[in-house]
């Protein structure tokens, strides 16, 4: 009998999952067969691990050199790998199991993982516009550089193997933004995580709410998925005031009314103040 072992590739575990799908050749590549009589007669060419992740064939394979295992289907949380498993049905590489004689073969998967994608944007001084010689800022929605974040796990995350890959709280990667404002985290395994800004981009006013993400198994034909987020940043601005204080004479009634509604201020810049498109307020300006 044939006794396969569902196994995770970083671990080496068995993954206790039902489901998982086979097919066996023999060493002249014909599929092989085999009938089970229970309910009824049934034909069957694909075989499925039980729930703890093994299957034992329901016939005996007759001895020979150059049999092959090939996966038809992963256990969930895992990649498919179609590439074949080879083994020989022979004395030497059996054992006894439970009163039978077993040949044990393990195939091993990969498990999916995913990388978390952060765009980062806030309002960039993109430009001048000037009228009568006033000259105004102009601000466009772009991505912003420098932006640094920390990844960290939401909660305990375990691959279907049983194995705890992070800790919650555990910080899993750190990502800083690039001229485009995006930043790529390494492959991670699939699970919650939330994303907090540990360093904002000059200028810009740190976020205080962690975005939460998840990254959830996209399929067995998938190796590396993917999620996207955007954080958007406040720009930081700056409030002038001035207060303006005129000497009062009450014999003569000055600066007792609305004279203070003459005075007049113009706010200049003591150095060119260049945009991100090349234009500028001048100095002076």
């Amino acid at each position: 009998y044939l006794r396969v072992m569902k196994t995770d590739s970083t671990t080496g575990k068995v993954i206790p999952y039902a489901g998982a799908g086979f097919q066996i050749y023999d060493p002249d590549g014909n599929l092989v067969t085999m009938k089970y009589t229970y309910p009824e007669l049934t034909t069957i060419d694909t075989f499925y691990t039980a729930s703890d992740g093994t299957l034992l064939t329901p016939e005996k394979l007759p001895y020979g050199v150059g049999y092959s295992l090939v996966e038809v289907s992963a256990p969930y949380g895992y990649v498919l790998d179609k590439t074949p498993v080879y083994f020989n049905i022979a004395q030497g590489d059996s054992a006894q199991e439970d009163g039978l004689t077993v040949i044990r073969v393990n195939k091993e998967n990969k498990p999916q993982m995913g990388t978390i994608t952060v765009k980062k944007q806030g309002e960039v001084f993109s430009t001048v516009a000037e009228k009568d010689g006033i000259y105004t800022p102009v601000y466009n929605m772009q991505g912003l550089e420098g932006a640094v974040f920390g990844v960290y796990a939401l909660e305990d995350i375990f691959t279907p193997d049983k194995t705890l890959r992070y800790s919650a709280g555990e910080k899993v990667a750190t990502l800083t933004t690039s001229a485009d404002g995006i930043a790529v985290s390494q492959p991670l395994f699939l699970g919650k995580f939330e994303i907090r800004e540990e360093k904002a981009p000059y200028g810009m006013v740190l976020l205080k709410e962690p975005i939460q993400t998840e990254l959830v198994y996209a399929g067995q034909q998938v190796e590396i998925t993917t999620v996207s987020v955007t954080a958007v940043n406040e720009r930081q601005k700056a409030v002038i005031s001035l207060l303006k204080k005129l000497e009062t004479d009450e014999q003569y009634g000055i600066g007792l009314g609305s004279e203070y509604k003459n005075a007049k201020f113009g706010l200049y810049a003591t150095e060119a103040i260049i945009a991100a498109d090349g234009t500028a307020i001048p100095k002076d300006g």
